[in-house]
C-alpha cells in the first residue's frame, strides 16, 4: 500500500487533474472531500473516456463514484482477486469511517511478488 496519498478534490478541473497525472505519472488518484472522505477515483481511463470534455470541466463530472475499497486488515489476496476479476489498477484502502488511508495498485501487488514471495515455486 502507498501512504499517505495524493488526492485531488471533486471541484478541481481536468486541467488539474491531467498536470498532476503527468507530473507523477499516475494512473489513479482518489477523489476526497476536504474531510479526507472518499467520494470517487480518477483513472487514466477515465480522461482518455472523456477527453472530449473542456480543460475547464470538473472532475466530479468525470470520475467513478462508487468506489470499490479495502480496508488495511483486507488480506492481499483477496484485494488482488478483485482487482483481477474487476479489471481494476488500484484499490482505495479506507479505514471504518471511510476515510482514505492508502492506496493499492498493481504495481505495489507486482513488487511485493518481486521482493518477497518464493516465485520459484510457482513455475
Amino acid at each position: 500500500m502507498s501512504a499517505p496519498v495524493i488526492t485531488l478534490a471533486s471541484e478541481a478541473s481536468l486541467r488539474t487533474a491531467v498536470a498532476l497525472f503527468r507530473e507523477h505519472r499516475f494512473r489513479h488518484v482518489p477523489v476526497c472531500e476536504p474531510s479526507g472522505m472518499l467520494v470517487g477515483i480518477l483513472s487514466d481511463r477515465d480522461l482518455l473516456r472523456d477527453g472530449v470534455l473542456a480543460d475547464s470541466a470538473l472532475i466530479a463530472e468525470v470520475m467513478t463514484t462508487p468506489v470499490l475499497t479495502a480496508h488495511p486488515e483486507t488480506v492481499v489476496r483477496e484485494i488482488a482477486r478483485v482487482m483481477f476479476e474487476e479489471h481494476l489498477g488500484a484499490i482505495p484502502i479506507v479505514d471504518v469511517a471511510g476515510a482514505l488511508v492508502g492506496i493499492i495498485t498493481r504495481s505495489d501487488i507486482l513488487r511485493a511478488l518481486i521482493n518477497r514471495a518464493p516465485l520459484e515455486l510457482w513455475v
